[in-house]
């Protein structure tokens, strides 16, 4: 009798593993499954999400195709491509989009021109850094950093036999930067700094200069084309400007607060070809940010340049 109830007590313990082994299982599979799921989701919903992506810079290369269709002559805040897009809804999430001005900013790859330096960059650029309470010097350094040669710029230049003495030591690039980002490896280029100068640089894949649009530029911008301009004085100016855009660069030298302050018209524009495309699309669980480079070269065509997102 002893014997049966411990056959008996085995065969309980053994029906109990089972279950047990059964649950684990079952629950190992439900969650790969569950896994699975949320995988397939991901792949469609971020199939969708880059496809609205290049949509909306199709959208985007419409809008600036039609506006060099308009009756204005130039580029301006107040035009139809300058309206930020409100968040648009989309079967299962939504989409968002927002067209700015590059040549509203310094172009810093317009510092060297040829083997030589440009002055007038070199100029509004030591000025822009000025006026924002950053150290004026640095603009050696991106001066150094761009230019073909390896001789340092007296005295706050820097070569390769600056950046090789680092702890983390690289060579400088002698050659156009590739995107603003690469600012954060110039000598004296600090987080403060970058932070400050960037919002109002750009870097623009262009042979020659890229002239500066007066009717987009921010008020440092403006501050640091005109030598005795204050920001206040061209906040005074954006003021104006969203009244009546300037329709040639002369009227725009004309205004009455640039007049008489021996600005240099060269590297002037009211026309511009460089746009920043912002996107944001989100599908489900995917999110995607995304900055697209526009280069409209005419009527019929508007190249998407370079793409960033994250």
């Amino acid at each position: 009798m002893m014997y049966l109830k411990k056959q008996a007590g085995v065969a309980l313990l053994t029906a109990i593993l089972v279950l047990a082994l059964a649950a684990i299982a079952a629950t190992s599979i439900a969650a790969n499954h569950e896994l699975s799921i949320r995988r397939t989701e991901n792949i469609v919903f971020g199939s969708k999400v880059w496809s609205y992506l290049h949509g909306g810079e199709a959208w985007a290369k419409v809008i600036l195709a039609r506006d060099l269709d308009d009756e204005n002559e130039y580029d301006a805040t107040t035009e139809a491509w300058a309206t930020e897009l409100p968040a648009l809804p989309l079967p299962g999430g939504y989409i968002s989009g927002k067209l700015t001005d590059e040549q509203g900013k310094i172009n810093i790859n317009n510092i060297i021109i040829g083997d030589s330096v440009n002055q007038a960059t070199r100029v509004r650029l030591e000025r822009l850094f000025s006026l924002l309470e950053q150290d004026p010097a640095i603009v050696q350094a991106i001066i150094d950093w761009i230019d073909p040669d390896v001789q340092a710029l007296p005295p706050d230049g820097a070569e390769d036999d600056y950046y090789i003495g680092l702890e983390q030591p690289y060579l400088a690039a002698n050659q156009p930067m590739m995107h603003i980002s690469e600012l954060r490896l110039v000598k004296g280029m600090t987080q403060e700094t970058y932070d400050a100068v960037s919002p109002y640089l750009t870097v623009l894949p262009n042979n020659t200069a890229t002239p500066i649009n007066v009717n987009t530029a921010p008020a440092p911008v403006l501050a640091a084309i005109a030598p005795q301009l204050s920001i206040s004085g061209a906040e005074s100016i954006i003021t104006e400007r969203e009244q009546e855009p300037f329709e040639s660069t002369q009227a725009f030298l004309a205004n009455s607060l640039v007049q008489g302050n021996d600005t240099n018209s060269q590297g002037l524009t009211v026309r511009s070809s460089f746009f920043n495309l912002e996107t944001e699309v989100k599908i489900g669980n995917s999110l995607v940010k995304a900055n697209s480079l526009l280069h409209r070269v005419g009527p019929q065509s508007v190249l998407v340049i370079s793409r960033v997102s994250n």
